[in-house]
Order: structure tokens, then sequence, then C-alpha cells
């Protein structure tokens, strides 16, 4: 069948193209916590299992056993041929909903094709990529909106929580710089249990904050600034979204920890998969799967030639899932974590 258009693999490598000139206009905002989470470094292969491809969806049920107390642990040794100790298995299962999500269309009348200087390929890229972006901006803003039901407890005993919020300081009554924030927001997350270094999620005081701490370079109240910043396992997410989804007009405002890989997005593409059936490219229809050649995130994308109309659409079926806060057993200094926490910074 002819194709007079576009190919979908030419709109792809026009997509591709299109992100390398750096077209002021197409500018990407830094959406720091949807792209940390699309990272390599965080997805860890997790979302193969999720999101088998060709178009399908899965429930998956997530099967635990919740740790042993230490108090079950018996000093006295003594041979047992039949214990009277069962196992009992948990489970929690997470469902993808193919009707939510983020979804953006437009119509392209053919004759702006026929009068734009760029190629075809290259003038949809253009209008695929303003798609694209402003659905990753609502994603960003969705993932945000997501960590409140994803946090977790601190770990039993930890001081200054309250709701579940732990409250730090970034200045002294005085007004001059404290460390306690660094310092407490790190013990806090060694405390419940995070391995390897704590993803800290903020913006507002909190990321200047580790602004001001960068600079640091002599000693306040014993303590060299500089050193103690530099030594610091915290790894600083800025994120202007978690002013605007949690608003805080009575302190210095909130942010959240996380450890990597403690919340994974759950995606589902509906055009992946058989060669027309899932995928199709025909001269006056597409759909397909594009790639955002800045995030890496896949879309499912439309086209559709109606007499001259072009409608393009850019969709995908997503959510954000963290833990599940029976990790660990009524009991357990951990019960209730889930790596993910919430903190306050109250300096009056």
């Amino acid at each position: 069948m002819s194709n007079p258009l576009v190919s979908a693999n030419a709109l792809q490598l026009a997509l591709n193209d299109n992100f390398t000139q750096n077209d002021p206009s197409q500018r990407s905002e830094n959406l720091g916590l949807l792209h940390y989470l699309f990272s390599p470094a965080n997805l860890s292969g997790i979302q193969r299992l999720v999101a088998p491809g060709n178009g399908k969806l899965k429930n998956i049920q997530l099967v635990f056993q919740n740790r042993d107390a230490e108090s079950t642990v018996e000093t006295a040794i003594a041979k047992k041929c039949v214990s009277t100790n069962e196992d009992a298995e948990q489970s929690v299962t997470y469902t993808l909903d193919e009707t939510q999500g983020v979804s953006s269309d437009c119509l392209i009348d053919i004759t702006h094709l026929a009068r734009a200087t760029q190629s075809n390929p290259y003038y949809l890229a253009q209008q695929i990529q303003k798609r694209m972006d402003v659905c990753k901006r609502k994603m960003a803003t969705l993932a945000v909106q997501a960590l409140d039901g994803i946090k977790g407890s601190f770990a039993s005993g930890e001081l200054n929580v309250t709701s579940g919020v732990k409250s730090v300081k970034t200045k002294k009554t005085d007004g001059t710089l404290t460390t306690d924030l660094l310092e407490q927001t790190t013990f806090a997350c060694m405390n419940a249990g995070y391995q390897g270094s704590p993803i800290m999620i903020g913006w507002g005081e909190a990321w200047q904050y580790f602004k001001r701490l960068n600079a640091g370079c002599c000693a306040l109240d014993g303590v060299n600034v500089g050193d103690l910043y530099h030594q610091n396992e915290l790894i600083m997410l800025g994120d202007r979204r978690i002013t605007d989804v949690y608003p805080d007009t009575t302190h210095q405002g909130y942010y959240f920890t996380m450890e990597q890989g403690a919340i994974q997005p759950v995606w589902w593409n509906e055009f992946e998969g058989v060669e027309g059936i899932n995928h199709i490219d025909e001269s006056n229809y597409k759909q397909t799967v594009l790639v955002d050649p800045i995030s890496g995130i896949p879309f499912d994308f439309i086209l559709s030639n109606n007499c001259g109309k072009i409608s393009i659409q850019t969709k995908l079926a997503i959510k954000f899932i963290g833990l599940p806060n029976n990790l660990f057993a009524t009991g357990d200094v951990f019960n209730g974590v889930t790596f993910v926490n919430k903190f306050q910074i109250v300096n009056s």
C-alpha cells in the first residue's frame, strides 16, 4: 500500500532529530521526579514484569513473607523434629486501569503541511513532541501526587514525627544555618533501613538549603559545614511540583525521600505487539508506539487522515506504585516502612 504522507518509522526518526535541534519553542521543562523514575537507575527491569508487552494487560500480585521477630529466636538449642511455627505469606495486587493515564490530541489541516517549510515528518514530529511534552508534565504532577499515598512510616522510635511526617530545621532561631536537616534526614533514612543513598525530592527552602550547604566552608558549632555536606549521602532531586501539590502556608515546606526503586511507574502500551493488529502503518491511519527521545517514555500514538484533516493523539495508561505498608509485621521496628518518607521544614 502506498504511504504518501509519512511512515511510522520516519516519525520516530524525525522525533529524534527534532530533539537534537534544540528548538527553543520545544524546550522541555525539568521534570525532576518523573525523569528519575524512568531512569535506568530506578527502573531496574521491573517494568517488563508489570507490562509484558504485545498489547497485553496484566495484574501483578506481589507475594512476600514478613521477616521473623528476634523474639522468636531461642537461645537454648534443642533438636526439633516438628516445628510449630508455620510461615504465612502476604500478598498485594497491583492493577493497571487502561482508561486512566494521560492523553493529548490535536487537529491539523493538511494545507498546513503544504505551506510548512519543514518536511512532513519533521513538521509532524514537532506537533507530536508538543503532545508528548504536555503529557509528561501531567505525568510529573501525577507522580508527585502519588507520593503521599505511597509514603510509609519511619522506623519505630523516630523522633519529631507527627501523623507520619518528620519535622526538621534548616535555620536556627536567629536565622543562621543549621545542619539539622542534613543530619536528621540522613539518619532517619538509615534508621528506616534504606539501602544505598537516599533520594530527596524537594523544592523551595529544601533546594535552597542544599545550595547554601554546598557553599559552606567553615566551622559551625564545631562542625565544618562544607566537609559535612560533601560527606552526606543524600541525592537532591529538585522538583517544583512538590510546592505546587503540597503547599505549606504555616512553615517552610515539605519534601520526600525514597530509596532507589521504591517507586515504580507501571504502564501499558496498547499498540505494542502484532503488525496489523496492535501496530498499523497505512496511508491514512497509523497506530504505533513512539518513544520520547528526552525521557525514553513510550507513548501510544494515533494518526488519522480524514479528508485532509489530520488528527494525532499521544496517550499512555500509567500509574505509580510503591511497596505495601505491611511488608514488615506488626511489632517489627520497620512496621509500616515503605522506603518513602515525608518531611516538613519547621524553622519556628
